[in-house]
């Protein structure tokens, strides 16, 4: 006969592996719970620890790996997904979830080869076809043919999907196909008139067609059916501004966007002197009545020279402009009445627009936020148009050295070093930049006619490199 001890141990030895898989199903369980609420930091600690009780669960590793993504850890997501692939490489799930990790790495070759193994191993969906088109949108776009054929993939597995429509639509305008873009997203908005989505392809694809008018229309409609999203706010503006702009006034730019036509560094002391003249369509206080009572009539031409015009008034000051003392936590209405009377001494200082729509919209005030949102777009964008800024005869026009920071941003670069220029009586900054992607190059902005109301002194002592 066994003793109670015996029979006891032999008992929990029986029961055991009972308890312990209910204890980690349970734990893994509750982590799949705190996952799908967004606690991912929850999810981890429990997951962890029903992985140390069940160190073969698969889908527990796939979920931590997802939190680990979502928080920011990703090698710790990497190590995870690996480890389900290296005991089970035919991991569909798997593949997918360590493709979508290296995307927000921004490894866009393991993106790529992960998408294509999880199309190798589920062919029948479309979702793989259509991530892979992304992928190729988002970090090759000169292989647009790639991009195409693989969202015009995902169309054939799963026609009904809008979205894969509109995956289509955008590879094409990405590749420069904007008749195709535009002919696929009319095609989605036949079948499904509710996916806005498809509204915001075919405004693009209108836009770059060069029809604004159009794609105005298009963006209003996308904008109506999700009516929170400034992005197409952002689009429309842009879209009203070149639509205002005669097109024989505009150059092409090769790198895309466009130049004023008889617009230079070199030629800027001539044109200025068009605001002077009442007789001249570019009349300064012509173009001041316009800005005040119809600014969303403002062509790119009209927000340059109205630029360029209030250096010629007797506010115009540079170098010593009052700072606008804007602090958190004041009152909004009081704040907008600082940043409003600001812009009525200067109304050029155009990041000062920026400010001010934001204000606006924090206060639901949707009017004001768009009239400020386009006069903050009008300036950037016509100061980007007065020259490509590759050299200096083709630098970017600017009366405030202060706005040079803002046209970088547009532009997504950084300085890293500042060099003055004096080249034919005109001064310069040299600006060695770097992009985010690390690219380094320089950039040339004009500064000739906020330097010449710098004392003398100043400016000998300033103007040392010279060509």
């Amino acid at each position: 006969m066994f003793s109670k001890t015996i029979l006891f141990a032999l008992l929990s030895l029986a029961l055991s592996p009972r308890i312990y898989s209910q204890g980690a199903d349970s734990l893994i369980s509750k982590g799949k719970f705190y996952y799908q609420n967004g606690e991912f930091s929850s999810a981890i600690k429990v997951l962890s620890q029903g992985i140390a009780m069940e160190p073969d669960n698969y889908e527990a590793y796939k979920i931590r790996a997802n939190s680990y993504s979502e928080t920011g850890e990703f090698f710790k997501a990497v190590n995870d997904l690996t480890f389900i692939l290296n005991n089970n490489a035919e991991n569909a799930s798997a593949c997918y979830s360590l493709a979508n990790v290296y995307d927000k790495m921004g490894s866009a070759d393991s993106c790529i080869y992960f998408l294509k193994n999880f199309i190798r191993l589920r062919p029948e969906l479309a979702i793989g076809y259509s991530r892979l088109s992304l992928a190729f949108m988002e970090y090759y776009p000169l292989m647009g043919d790639s991009a195409v054929f693989y969202a015009g993939k995902a169309v054939q597995k799963d026609p009904g999907d809008p979205s894969n429509i509109n995956n289509l639509a955008m590879a094409y305008y990405t590749s420069g196909k904007y008749k195709s873009a535009l002919e696929t997203a009319m095609l989605g908005i036949k079948s499904d008139s509710s996916y806005y989505p498809l509204y915001q392809s075919a405004g693009i694809a209108s836009f770059y067609s060069e029809d604004y008018k159009s794609s105005i229309l298009f963006f209003d409609k996308a904008a109506d059916l999700n009516p929170g999203d400034l992005v197409l706010l952002d689009y429309k503006l842009q879209a009203i501004l070149m639509a205002n702009t005669p097109s024989e006034n505009l150059i092409q730019k090769k790198e895309g966007g466009f130049l004023m036509k008889d617009v230079s560094s070199e030629n800027s002391k001539k044109i200025l002197t068009q605001t002077s003249d009442p007789q001249n369509e570019f009349y300064y206080k012509k173009l001041e009545r316009q800005f005040q009572t119809k600014p969303l009539s403002f062509s790119l031409n009209d927000f340059f020279m109205f630029y360029l015009g209030y250096t010629r008034q007797k506010n115009y000051s540079p170098y010593s402009k009052k700072p606008v003392n804007i602090t958190q936590g004041q009152d909004m209405q009081k704040s907008a009445k600082i940043l409003e009377d600001a812009l009525y001494l200067n109304p050029v200082d155009f990041p000062l627009y920026l400010e001010l729509a934001n204000l606006y919209l924090d206060m639901k005030n949707m009017e004001k936020y768009l009239e400020n949102r386009f006069k903050y777009i009008g300036f950037t964008e016509s100061i980007a148009a007065s020259g490509d800024g590759n050299s200096t005869s083709s630098a970017y026009i600017i009366n405030d050295v202060s706005h040079e920071n803002t046209i970088l941003n547009k532009l997504g670069l950084g300085v890293r070093k500042q060099s003055l220029v004096k080249e034919k009586n005109h001064y310069y900054d040299e600006l060695s930049v770097i992009s985010s992607s690390n690219q380094e190059g320089t950039v040339y902005f004009d500064i000739s006619i906020p330097f010449q109301t710098l004392p003398d002194k100043i400016k000998k002592s300033a103007g040392k490199k010279s060509r």
